[in-house]
Parts: C-alpha cells; sequence; structure tokens
C-alpha cells in the first residue's frame, strides 16, 4: 500500500500530538495514583486512632500504576518507530530533489548545434530536446545504480513528466519509499514521493530553478 508523503506528514503530526496529550495525562493520573497509594495505618481491634498502627498498601493501586507505566512505554516505542518513518521519508524526498535537479542541469547541456549555428533559432542557446530527454533518463538512472548517491529505502526513480522548448527544461520525477519500520495494526509499508526542476541555458551560464 503506498500514499502520497503530503498525507503521512499530516497523519503523523496528529499522532504525536494526541501521544503527546496521552503521555501528559497518563503522567498525572499516575501521580495521582501515586499519592493514594501511599502507606496508610490499619487499626487492628482494640487499638485507638492514635496508637502505633501497621502500615498497609493498596495492591489495587501498585497494580494499576504498572500497567500505567508499560503503557506509557509501549507509546514511547511506537512514537520512536514512526518518527523513524518519517526521518526516513525526510531523506529520501531530499535525494530525490537532488536528482531531479541534477537531471536537469544536465539536460540543458543538450545543445542543438544545427540551430545554433545556423542562427536559426529564437533562444540563445537552443537544446536537442530529444537529446535532453536521454540525458535526463541517464542521469537519473546513474542515482539508482551508485550506492553513495541514493538511500536503500528508495526504489526506482520515475520520469512522469518532461517539457523542453527553447532553450528551457522542466521535468517532473516519482519514486516509492519502503519504510523501515511498520506499526502494528498498520497496512502502511511505503509511501510515494515527487519532486520537480527546471533549468534554462544561457550563452554565459545554465540557471536552476524548482
Amino acid at each position: 500500500m503506498a500514499v502520497t508523503a503530503g498525507i503521512v506528514m499530516a497523519v503523523t503530526t496528529a499522532i504525536v500530538m494526541a501521544v503527546t496529550t496521552a503521555i501528559v495525562m497518563a503522567v498525572t493520573a499516575g501521580i495521582v495514583i501515586s499519592r493514594h497509594s501511599l502507606p496508610k495505618k490499619m487499626n487492628l481491634p482494640g487499638q485507638t486512632a492514635g496508637s502505633n498502627a501497621p502500615l498497609v498498601k493498596s495492591r489495587g493501586d501498585e497494580g494499576s500504576l504498572s500497567v500505567l507505566i508499560m503503557g506509557l512505554f509501549l507509546i514511547t516505542i511506537a512514537l520512536l518507530l514512526l518518527m523513524s518513518d518519517v526521518s526516513s521519508i525526510a531523506l529520501s524526498k531530499r535525494t530525490l530533489t537532488q536528482a531531479t535537479e541534477a537531471a536537469a542541469l544536465r539536460a540543458v547541456q543538450s545543445l542543438d548545434k544545427a540551430a545554433y549555428y545556423q542562427g536559426t533559432s529564437a533562444v540563445g542557446v537552443p537544446l536537442d530536446c530529444s537529446m535532453a530527454r536521454i540525458r535526463v533518463l541517464e542521469e537519473l538512472d546513474l542515482w539508482m545504480s551508485k550506492d553513495e548517491m541514493h538511500r536503500p529505502e528508495l526504489s526506482e526513480i520515475r520520469l512522469t513528466d518532461f517539457y523542453c522548448e527553447g532553450n528551457t527544461v522542466d521535468l517532473r520525477t516519482s519514486a516509492r519509499v519502503a519504510l523501515p519500520f511498520r506499526l502494528p495494526q498498520s497496512t502502511l509499508e511505503s509511501v510515494d514521493i515527487s519532486a520537480s526542476a527546471g533549468a534554462s541555458a544561457n550563452k554565459s551560464k545554465w540557471s536552476l530553478f524548482g
């Protein structure tokens, strides 16, 4: 099952707020239980209220406190797993953005030599759009083939949209991120992310815009 990264971020924020509220309420309840579970004096037959009566504790309160501590522990573990998934998505998104920008910059290096030297183009540096698309795909494949350039949980980077005209290139990419941890009772195994970038070729330099 795959969902967009934006939905995951929104759900994660809601869950973090809910968990934080639950922890605060649980800690407050634990303090109250601790106060009520203080040793109490029990008057045995023949003893007055002011005599040295033995101290007894309520086992029910101790049991409630143990359940509370266990619940807080499980909530903490679930929160750590969730934050690990969110961090993985954020880092994969950054990698995809970098790969998309690199592909756009490489695309604008595809000079249409015939139009350039004949002066038939209305722009200063006309691009060969067919070659530009090929170079985009080569750059994206390069990012997936080198271990130091991509994250292991990031699946194949796909070119979903490509626009080329004159000296300008715009492209959009997408990929799927496999979550490192799966929360109990959850069917979410991966999320879809996307990135876009554009670049234009000029006589003096290449410019990148996103």
